[in-house]
């Protein structure tokens, strides 16, 4: 008794003894943590979806084909100086040309473990679906950037003119055709023009009656020192409706589900002298002054 109650003594006043220590059994976190409950925190955050940026610059139209056919003048029937007096009447050599475009294709699938669907994890085939058109999304901006600017018409620009100025002239290029609606410029650009001083800013384009700035958007895929205007009836974006179209098979043999989506679209430049594009000179770039041809 009288160790005993030296040990109790011990151990109430913080004293404790190798014998009383070694009287306990340990039980840890690490031996035993299945029983501790755990918080579930779902899909965690990945980021902002992507909007498209590109897509809703130019004019947009359902697909209902698999080739889009159209026509345009080339050259144009025009007018001339005409004397009168029973002379000849002017009369240019016009013809039209042919346009067509066969639609670009876009798809994904996967063969996902059926347990998702048996156990009516709704929450897991949400994401799937949102994450696989935002990759539609994403990658479909891209091709029309790209088509526009495969077929846009090279600005000459005047060397050693400011960003700024070779701006204006591409959209006085473009308004020769239709006002210029946008202006999508390239990372390096941007920063370029974000970082001219306060004085050198052109605010004088507000007062033109076709103001160029009416839009200045950049996107992932832009090349870094390109720089695009245009006008929204320069190009035409086909798309066939509910795409991305949602599709799904069971794999009976592996018990799985068969997940995927398939995208159909079209770009049309309808007029490339409404789309003008030029590329600057990284040096040019870093101080927004200067550029080469593109």
């Amino acid at each position: 008794m009288t160790d005993l109650y030296g040990m109790l003594t011990a151990a109430s006043t913080g004293r404790g003894s190798a014998e009383l220590t070694a009287a306990l059994a340990d039980i840890t976190h690490t031996a035993n943590s299945w029983a501790q409950p755990q918080q579930y925190a779902g899909e965690l955050w990945g980021g902002v979806t992507y909007v498209r940026r590109i897509v809703p610059l130019i004019a947009n139209r359902p697909l209902t084909s698999y080739k889009v056919n159209g026509w345009r003048w080339a050259p144009a029937p025009a007018v001339g100086p005409w004397q009168g007096d029973k002379t000849a009447v002017p009369s240019n050599a016009a013809a039209t040309e042919a346009v067509t475009k066969d639609a670009e294709r876009l798809a994904g699938a996967h063969d996902i473990d059926r347990k998702y669907r048996d156990f009516n994890d709704t929450e897991f085939f949400a994401s799937y679906y949102a994450a696989m058109a935002e990759s539609y999304a994403q990658q479909s901006d891209g091709a029309v950037l790209a088509d526009m600017l495969a077929e846009a018409t090279p600005y000459v620009a005047v060397v050693g003119e400011s960003v700024w100025a070779s701006i204006v002239g591409a959209a006085l290029e473009v308004g020769k055709k239709a006002p210029s609606t946008f202006i999508v410029v390239g990372a390096a650009v941007l920063k370029a023009l974000v970082e001219q001083p306060t004085a050198t800013a052109p605010a004088f384009l507000s007062l033109l009656p076709n103001n160029p700035l009416g839009g200045i958007v950049t996107a992932p895929t832009m090349p870094p020192n390109d720089v695009l205007v245009g006008a929204r009836e320069a190009a035409t974006f086909y798309e066939l409706p509910s795409t991305p179209i949602r599709v799904e098979a069971v794999d009976m043999t592996k018990g799985g589900i068969d997940p995927g989506v398939f995208g159909y679209y079209a770009t049309i430049v309808n007029q490339p002298l409404a789309l003008q594009t030029f590329t600057v000179t990284p040096p040019a770039a870093a101080a927004a002054a200067g550029h080469s041809r593109k």
